[in-house]
């Protein structure tokens, strides 16, 4: 078995009263599902900072802060060819202004959605769940700012 570990951001703006939530439509093998942004750590790279690099590369976001207190895992297997993969994503909870989204070539589109209308959209149950839980910390008002990336 393979052991994969990347690092994600579940992503939100306010818009006036609304907070919005970025999903990126991914689409490999004939496959299409939307899901967060996410990647692989470079050797040496500290998660904060991978989960940083990749939120820059696929979404073109450069201002962002990470919030204190949130670090969610999520975790499921899937095949790559015969092997079976055991896959672990660890999602930070990101605060950005930014609304324009520059999609990198691994994605056909991306949406800022209410919580209401993203849970409905994201593919996988493993995400909704970490959805569920950044949106309920969200809303308890604790969200201090652990580090700002720029």
């Amino acid at each position: 078995m393979i052991r994969d570990t990347s690092y994600g951001a579940i992503v939100y703006r306010k818009e006036g009263q609304k907070i919005l939530y970025l999903l990126l439509l991914y689409s490999r093998n004939g496959r299409e599902w939307w899901d967060f942004p996410k990647g692989h750590a470079e050797s040496g790279e500290e998660p904060v900072d991978a989960m940083g690099a990749e939120l820059r590369e696929e979404t073109g976001l450069r201002e962002f802060e990470v919030v204190d207190g949130f670090r969610e895992k999520e975790h499921f297997f899937y095949r790559e060819g015969k092997d079976l993969v055991s896959k672990t994503v660890t999602f930070f909870l990101v605060k950005t202004d930014q609304k324009d989204v520059h999609l990198s070539y691994e994605h056909k589109d991306a949406a800022w959605l209410p919580y209401e209308e993203a849970i409905k959209r994201v593919t996988f149950k493993t995400a909704s769940e970490v959805l569920t839980k950044a949106y309920r910390f969200v809303m308890s008002g604790k969200t201090a700012i652990q580090k700002k990336l720029v």
